[in-house]
């Protein structure tokens, strides 16, 4: 019963993420400036790979898919926010603020909503269980109350 929203859920994170990768590829990925201007500390110079992070739709899906994981993702986020897009923060907080905390709490959701339906689907059929054991109790009784006036009469 989850398949489906949670199936949606994923599709709706699949399609916000490509149309970020196309995005990131672009003002990223194709940005010249990378190569030719230093940014950051002296030790990190030359660190920040644009082909390797955003060269193509495929790759910037992949380095998207490790910032939303929060793997390393600032050492991907810093060399663009410090070097000659600093606008781009605005992008890359958009991003982990949607797909983190929006898509992920939404598939949280689904799997508590179907835990509490499970466990109420659980306590109903405990109550018809208890239901059955008065009636069958009460049947008892009143069959021992009838059963011998019905067998001394007779």
């Amino acid at each position: 019963a989850a398949l489906k929203p949670l199936s949606g859920i994923f599709g709706l994170l699949s399609l916000f993420c490509y149309a970020c990768s196309i995005f990131s590829t672009d003002m990223i990925g194709n940005n010249e400036r990378y190569d030719w201007e230093c940014y950051g500390s002296s030790e990190t110079c030359g660190m920040f790979d644009r082909h390797r992070f955003f060269g193509s739709t495929s790759r910037s899906f992949l380095t998207l898919f490790q910032i939303l994981s929060g793997d390393s993702w600032t050492s991907i986020v810093r060399p663009v926010v410090e070097g000659p897009q600093p606008l781009l923060i605005f992008f890359f907080i958009g991003f982990i603020f949607f797909t983190t905390f929006g898509i992920v709490n939404m598939i949280i959701a689904v799997v508590c909503e179907q835990f509490d339906e499970v466990v109420r689907e659980a306590e109903k059929e405990q109550e018809v269980a208890e239901a059955q054991n008065r009636r069958a109790r009460f049947v008892n009784a009143v069959g021992e109350l009838v059963g011998p006036k019905a067998v001394t009469e007779g």
